[in-house]
């Protein structure tokens, strides 16, 4: 059985290494999902008390990076130089027999 941490948000903060504000935005944007990442203590409706699992709050930062990363494209030289031949058309010279 997994055993997580469930915090209140100043100790999530703290755990995230980041502020309490973001982990209002995580919350308000749906990173943070009530019933997965977090539970409300308490009988209030609009500020009750929010109990954070560091574990999950952690993993949906990760998944939320990996899916806003950037794919960082390579090209060889000789792919280089035959895109920038195949743009310069039909002039005498080519690119890449300029040195």
């Amino acid at each position: 059985m997994t055993s997580y941490n469930w915090l209140e948000i100043d100790d999530l903060a703290k755990g995230l290494m980041c502020s309490k504000k973001s982990v209002y935005n995580y919350r308000d944007d749906g990173i943070f999902v009530a019933g997965v990442h977090y539970y409300s203590v308490g009988t209030g409706k609009v500020r009750g008390k929010h109990i954070y699992c560091l574990e999950l709050c952690r993993k949906a930062l990760i998944e939320r990076t990996k899916k806003n990363a950037k794919v960082i494209e390579v090209y060889s030289k000789t792919k280089i130089k035959e895109t920038i031949n195949k743009r310069i058309g039909k002039k005498s010279r080519k690119w890449g027999d300029i040195k």
